[in-house]
């Protein structure tokens, strides 16, 4: 019984078919959306250590550079980014841990759906510890997510730190 004048036979099968396929689209944009938006946070952060970074830099530097009549791509090169280095690699740390926080963003854009396709770990915590009210489950899931976050992030930090020891 097709009561739509199309003349198309659209079965509810080939209809389920492709809404799953338009949400599967729509869960990856949703995702990388939920990153970005999250990114936001730390971004003042992230500049602020910049800033700080490059304020640190002794004049001499400069001095030498312009001395040798060096270009801004040089100063940028070989003096700017060699002494922000530490300084971006603890950003790049920061973000990396804080986005393991990630909570609001999509569970405002989606909810979590369509389906769990954006159902980040936090929110399965929260909804373990809350909505189940399974405390201890959750709290020994979040222990285990605490270390593993930790673990990375140290093996993260020592392969950086050992790279600018080689060098």
């Amino acid at each position: 019984a097709n009561s739509g004048g199309g003349g198309g036979s659209a079965t509810p099968q080939s209809i389920q078919a492709s809404a799953a396929g338009a949400l599967a689209a729509l869960a990856h944009d949703a995702d990388a959306a939920a990153q970005i938006a999250s990114s936001e946070g730390i971004a003042p952060l992230v500049a602020l250590l910049c800033y700080s970074g490059l304020r640190a830099i002794p004049e001499a530097f400069y001095q030498a550079a312009e001395i040798d009549r060096a270009s801004k791509w040089a100063v940028f090169r070989y003096i700017q980014l060699p002494r922000l280095k530490s300084v971006l690699v603890i950003a790049v740390l920061l973000r990396f841990m804080d986005s393991f926080m990630i909570y609001t963003e999509p569970f405002v854009l989606t909810g979590g759906g369509p389906g769990s396709s954006t159902t980040f770990l936090s929110q399965t915590l929260t909804t373990m510890a809350i909505g189940q009210f399974d405390i201890g489950r959750a709290a020994a899931f979040s222990l285990i997510y605490f270390l593993i976050v930790l673990l990375v992030s140290w093996v993260f930090f020592t392969a950086i730190t050992h790279l600018d020891k080689e060098k």
